[in-house]
């Protein structure tokens, strides 16, 4: 994991699986490039350290999702085909 801590996949209170997939893309180079996203699940192996857990401060703070906010990709060029 890159700054969530080695069993944070395991141990995590809330499943995300809208930033896992956000990972994913980013990994494979197709991530939306209007709005970048911050890995938290996968990392470079080769050239990222392996992130730390932290210490909570605030047991009662609300849940501060990791996901970037969904935007519209209608009007935006597709370079998959070619298309603006």
């Amino acid at each position: 994991s890159s700054g969530s801590g080695s069993s944070a996949w395991f141990e995590y209170r809330l499943a995300e699986p809208d930033v896992v997939l956000q990972d994913f893309c980013a990994v494979v180079g197709t991530e939306n490039e209007l709005v970048p996203h911050v890995r938290s699940w996968f990392r470079d192996v080769y050239t990222e350290p392996v992130g730390d857990l932290g210490v909570c401060e605030d047991t009662d703070a609300p849940l501060v999702l990791k996901a970037n906010t969904c935007v519209s990709i209608l009007g935006y060029p597709d370079r998959r085909r070619g298309v603006d």
